[in-house]
């Protein structure tokens, strides 16, 4: 299951990307009433490659971008159930505070073992696009956006960032 951002309240507000509190905590309650478990994203990722087997009803919970309010809104309500989630952060916007979760922020999380903190690079830009470089530049920029953000995860929060969430999906 895939979000992106979140608000307080109970009804939409027209952005299809943002989430009402109310109505996220009802998702998770009607996962718990259905006996869906929901399983770290790495547990799935080394299932796909035969590294184990996924419980019945398994499912796993992203969080895309890094903003403020995902952490604040969701992380308290996926604490409350005990569901582990993975959140995939554009550390740009970490370290610029603004609208991005703060450092402190993702390193309490982590900490107490609920949230693992995985790439969405470095600027969330088109990976595929780049900014216009093309031969060796592009693929310097390119090996800069998935290093510089993995790094700087691993530096910042502690935990290996051994997954990436392409920025606007896939090409």
């Amino acid at each position: 299951l895939a979000y992106h951002q979140f608000m307080k309240g109970d009804a939409w507000g027209g952005d299809q990307h943002t989430t009402p509190a109310g109505v996220f905590e009802k998702q998770m309650a009607m996962l718990k009433a259905k006996g869906f478990q929901i399983i770290p994203l790495e547990s799935i990722v080394n299932a796909l490659h035969g590294n184990t087997t996924l419980p019945p009803r398994a499912a796993a919970i992203t969080i895309d971008n890094g903003f403020k309010n995902s952490a604040a809104i969701a992380g308290p309500i996926l604490k409350k159930f005990d569901y582990p989630w993975t959140f995939f952060v554009f550390t740009n916007l970490i370290s610029a505070g603004g609208s991005g979760a703060s450092w402190a922020q993702l390193n309490q999380m982590y900490k107490e073992d609920y949230v693992s903190v995985q790439s969405q690079t470095a600027s969330h830009k088109f990976l595929t696009r780049g900014l216009g470089q093309t031969g060796q530049a592009y693929k310097d920029w390119l090996v800069s956006e998935l290093t510089k953000s993995k790094l700087q995860i691993q530096r910042e929060v502690g935990n290996v960032a051994n997954l990436l969430a392409f920025p606007y999906g896939l090409p």
